[in-house]
């Protein structure tokens, strides 16, 4: 089973890897993270988004997505 920070660490790679693919800075939103027996759920967003709540900066098609504690997949 991994570790809670290991489970950040692979969502932040995670992100980092949209945030190539489409050149728009992403944030995961900490507080809407939630925690289940199988695996932790994590929220992302435009970062421009997080910080001004202007909807011009809403990523379309942007869901949760879950890690797995035991294997820790997407």
């Amino acid at each position: 089973m991994l570790t809670k920070n290991e489970i950040e660490k692979i969502g932040q790679e995670y992100i980092n890897e949209i945030q190539k693919r489409t050149g728009i800075e992403m944030i995961i939103v900490s507080y809407r993270t939630i925690e289940k027996p199988y695996g932790f759920i994590y929220s992302y967003t435009s970062k421009k988004l997080f910080e001004t709540k202007d909807d011009r900066y809403a990523v379309a098609g942007n869901a949760p997505f879950l890690i797995e504690k035991e294997t820790g997949n997407i």
